[in-house]
């Protein structure tokens, strides 16, 4: 079997495209045999086209970050898809995301989605469209949707909104998951008193919850004065944070420091408004690091509804700060026993070659 990989931000197999996913996932099925091509069909626009597309986008009534569903980049992206599968000679086209599906085009493809615009749109914090413009945009990804011979859904809420939203067969929607980054798993338990907490944005520092991050623990420091919370971001990030009591904040850190960090957190404080999936949360968990964040995307999904972590209704301050505290006055025996059971969940279900195992079944029965 042979299949082109395409993605709409960069070349597949490069670690810095979607958080390194596809990179990880062509090689899992490549172990499994299947030959694999790919294509970076990012469609680059020069500044000066970039701002009138982002023009163009709003007075459509879509907002500034939706230029790139612009039509003309769609149409460009579509037939660059269509056109790289039949020079390829792949058997289908894995679209990681569906921005350049090959709607009505006759090439057999699958969407590997972590979100729906519906879903999106739903979301308090994401940017605001005009009711014409989420339609509009709401009926390209039905289209897409439906003419897929498969879509491989993150998680379990993603693939309920493509039937329940998108009338998608439910024999053509497959829960697959995604993998995380290279944090090893801690094997020794912790004495979560004596941990830090810990917040992680290479970007998108107030979208990742970092905000209220901040907030939350300057109530968890007036309670609980030893508390320090370790921040790592950018470089601007680390400089606007420095002085601060209790605060730690870095710039870029090398992978062994990053992995350091991850051990030594007792819980990692990360409300992230409009994530979808969150690698960062299956990191964590490897390193027995107690998620804290609310009730939100795939949160309920990956801690078995909130059993296994700290998990709140809205993302406030004020119940972020609340869950840290009861977090830390709970015995340390209970807490290690939750952390084991997390790490066994993401280690079983989300590895990997456990996904890759799932995409590469769900591909075979579409085709």
């Amino acid at each position: 079997m042979k299949i082109l990989v395409s993605s709409v931000i960069g070349e597949p197999r490069n670690p810095r495209t979607w958080s390194n996913a596809p990179a990880h996932l062509i090689a899992e099925l490549e172990q499994l045999g299947v030959i694999v091509a790919t294509i970076d069909n990012c469609q680059k626009v020069g500044r000066l086209a970039k701002l009138g597309l982002m023009g163009v986008s709003m007075l459509s009534g879509h907002n500034r970050h939706n230029y790139a569903r612009n039509a003309l980049l769609l149409r460009r992206r579509q037939e660059a898809a269509a056109a790289a599968f039949h020079r390829s000679g792949a058997d289908l086209l894995l679209c990681t995301g569906s921005m350049d599906a090959p709607v009505g085009q006759g090439v057999p493809y699958a969407l590997w989605i972590d979100d729906t615009w519906h879903l999106l749109h739903a979301n308090p914090h994401a940017p605001r469209c005009s009711e014409s413009s989420f339609q509009k945009i709401d009926r390209l990804e039905r289209a897409a949707f439906q003419d897929a011979k498969c879509l491989l859904a993150f998680s379990e809420h993603v693939a309920a909104d493509a039937i329940g939203h998108y009338g998608v067969q439910a024999q053509r929607v497959h829960v697959v998951g995604c993998g995380s980054g290279s944090i090893s798993p801690l094997e020794e338990d912790k004495t979560y008193a004596d941990g830090y907490l810990l917040f992680v944005a290479k970007h998108l520092f107030h979208l990742k919850g970092g905000a209220v991050t901040l907030a939350a623990f300057e109530k968890v420091r007036a309670a609980r004065p030893q508390t320090r919370l370790v921040v790592v971001g950018t470089d601007e990030t680390a400089r606007r944070l420095a002085g601060r009591d209790g605060i730690d904040a870095r710039g870029f850190v090398e992978r062994t420091e990053l992995n350091n960090l991850f051990h030594g957190a007792a819980m990692l404080v990360q409300p992230m408004l409009i994530d979808p999936w969150g690698q960062v949360y299956l990191e964590a968990m490897k390193a027995k690091a107690l998620v804290v964040s609310w009730n939100n995307a795939a949160i309920p999904e990956l801690t078995d509804n909130g059993r296994l972590g700290g998990i709140v209704a809205t993302a406030t301050p004020d119940l972020i700060a609340a869950k840290v505290l009861e977090l830390y006055n709970r015995q340390n025996d209970e807490l290690a026993a939750i952390a084991r059971e997390a790490q066994r969940r993401v280690l079983d279900r989300f590895a990997w070659p456990a996904v890759g195992r799932r995409v590469h079944d769900a591909i075979l029965k579409a085709l």
